[in-house]
């Protein structure tokens, strides 16, 4: 242990050595000052104030610590007037220096019972920048840290791939932010990549780190699960972070690739993409369909074909019909006078053929049967389901807008689970299931 000198800090400019490990007190019976080693983990240290044997009682002890860089415009008062067994303790957080790295000083003052104050210099703690976390995200090397150059200073991080030497190296800056991209299109090849960090400051460029990440060439996997009748799902796996979109293009193999439809993907986890293909824009053609994969590679900077598929087969699909034009049009050009957001306004607005003023929901059927139209238990694309026992009873209505069967349908509507706008919340289901009451009338337009 090395003794430490202390004086009065109003009337002395202190500049005494103070190791990391407590200090005898001097003759005036000061309290004795240490300051623990830096926790790089933790991002703090401490400062201890001890009370000696038989020296002045401790009051409060006050800590003042900045960086070296830019004077004292990070500087941080730490203070406590908690003392135990005659020891206080105050706790440097580099967060409030703003996770910069530097040359931190400090400066301790103590404060005691008998109205006397001592302060003592700390030794310097030189916090470094470290080296940063590398991941491969988005068609990039992303260095991420979070301790941050010196306030006077800058990162740099130099890039490269070991194929053919240091031909694609390349310099990028910190931002500040602590996360950095470098983007794979401004390299070239796969395997090892070197990552070399610095920081600038004053005029000198001092090395850090020497790290490397390995980018395999890697290939990606897929499912084609049939959603229903018309509909097929592509999940796209495995997909690595150099390739930085996906798209399907899907075609019936009839007739070769007249009706071929690229699909653009949405990425849905990670390395994970989907597309969704509707039988409607492949003109519900039953038999072979062909599944590619294509990917915008990063590193080759080329749109490329990844994989092809086994594709999936279509049987006996039918072509939904279409609504038939109404047969009664005396009430198309009515304002919709139903309650907004009802499901009576929703048909209206869905179906401008059908009439105002039939009353609540569940008396449709009827009271449209008197006005001319027809009716009947065959659900049909643009005629409008009756539900006479559904709804509280009052009944309810919705637009038909696909069928499969007498119990699969699908309907456009409003005032479902409380929704009072118009969309297709039940995708298919049974019209007939009890939960709605057991019982469905259609008005046709026909």
């Amino acid at each position: 242990m090395s003794k430490l000198k202390t004086a009065l800090l109003s009337t002395v400019v202190l500049g005494a050595t103070c190791l990391s490990h407590p200090v005898f007190a001097d003759q005036q019976g000061n309290a004795m000052i240490s300051k623990t080693n830096y926790d790089s983990v933790s991002k703090t240290f401490e400062v201890i104030a001890q009370q000696s044997s038989n020296g002045k009682t401790i009051k409060q002890v006050d800590a003042a610590v900045w960086s070296e860089e830019n004077g004292q415009d990070d500087i941080k008062w730490y203070s406590t007037s908690d003392i135990s067994n005659g020891q206080a303790r105050v706790r440097f957080n580099l967060a409030n220096h703003g996770n910069h790295a530097g040359n931190y000083i400090t400066h301790v003052y103590t404060n005691y019972a008998d109205g006397s104050r001592s302060g003592v210099v700390m030794e310097n703690t030189w916090i470094s920048p470290k080296a940063p976390t590398l991941s491969l995200k988005d068609g990039g090397i992303r260095m991420s840290t979070d301790i941050y150059a010196p306030t006077n200073g800058t990162l740099y991080y130099a890039v490269w791939s070991e194929e053919n030497g240091q031909d694609d190296i390349k310099w990028y800056a910190d931002n500040g932010t602590g996360t950095t991209i470098a983007d794979l299109k401004n390299h070239s090849g796969y395997g090892k990549y070197n990552i070399h960090t610095y920081v600038s400051q004053d005029g000198k460029m001092s090395g850090i780190s020497c790290q490397d990440i390995t980018i395999n060439k890697q290939d990606v996997s897929y499912q084609i699960n049939k959603i229903n009748d018309t509909t097929y799902d592509v999940l796209v796996t495995n997909v690595p972070e150099y390739i930085t979109s996906i798209t399907v293009p899907v075609w019936s193999n009839v007739n070769g690739q007249d009706d071929i439809k690229w699909y653009t993907t949405t990425k849905i986890g990670e390395g994970t993409y989907k597309a969704q293909v509707n039988l409607a824009n492949h003109g519900y053609t039953s038999g072979d369909y062909s599944v590619h994969i294509y990917g915008q590679n990063a590193i080759s900077n080329n749109f490329e074909g990844l994989r092809v598929t086994s594709g999936f087969n279509v049987v006996n699909v039918s072509k939904p019909s279409a609504a038939p034009s109404p047969r009664i049009t005396t009430y198309i050009n009515e304002t919709n006078t139903y309650p907004v957001g009802q499901c009576t306004w929703a048909v209206k607005t869905l179906a401008p053929w059908i009439p105002n003023w039939l009353g609540n929901a569940g008396g449709w059927a009827t009271n449209a049967k008197t006005k001319g139209f027809r009716t009947g238990s065959t659900p049909r694309v643009g005629s409008i389901a009756v539900w006479p026992n559904d709804g509280g009873g009052y009944g309810h209505v919705a637009y038909v807008a696909d069928v499969a069967s007498n119990t699969r349908i699908q309907v456009k509507e409003s005032n479902y689970a409380g929704n009072q706008y118009i969309a297709n919340f039940r995708g298919w289901f049974n019209p007939l299931d009890s939960f709605w009451g057991g019982s469905v009338t259609y008005i046709y337009p026909d």
